[in-house]
C-alpha cells in the first residue's frame, strides 16, 4: 500500500507553479483516493470475489467537507482486467 508521500512523488509531474496550495491539496487528495482504490482492488477478498463471477465495482469518490458534496471522480474497477497484472493474487 502507498501512502500520500508516494503518491505525491509518483504524480508530482503534474503539479504546475501556477497551481495555488488549496488546488495542490485538493488535486493531491484525488490522487490518493484513485491510488487507494487500485489498493482496494490488490486485495485477495476483492480478487477472490471477481475470479468467483461476483459482480463488485470499486468506485473513486471523494466527499468535500467544505461543501457537503460527494464528487466522482470517474474511475471504477469490476474485474481483474483493469488492474496490473503484476498486482493478480494467484
Amino acid at each position: 500500500m502507498c501512502n500520500i508521500k508516494d503518491v505525491y512523488v509518483q504524480y508530482s509531474d503534474r503539479f504546475t507553479d501556477e497551481m495555488s496550495e488549496q488546488q495542490r491539496l485538493n488535486y493531491l487528495t484525488e490522487l490518493n483516493v484513485i491510488e487507494q482504490a487500485k489498493n482496494v482492488c490488490h486485495t485477495t477478498c476483492v480478487q477472490k470475489a471477481w475470479a468467483n463471477g461476483q459482480a463488485l465495482t470499486v468506485h473513486g469518490l471523494i466527499y468535500s467537507v467544505k461543501d457537503g458534496l460527494l464528487k466522482d471522480l470517474k474511475i471504477s474497477f469490476d474485474s481483474l482486467d483493469n488492474i496490473n497484472a503484476l498486482y493478480h493474487i494467484r
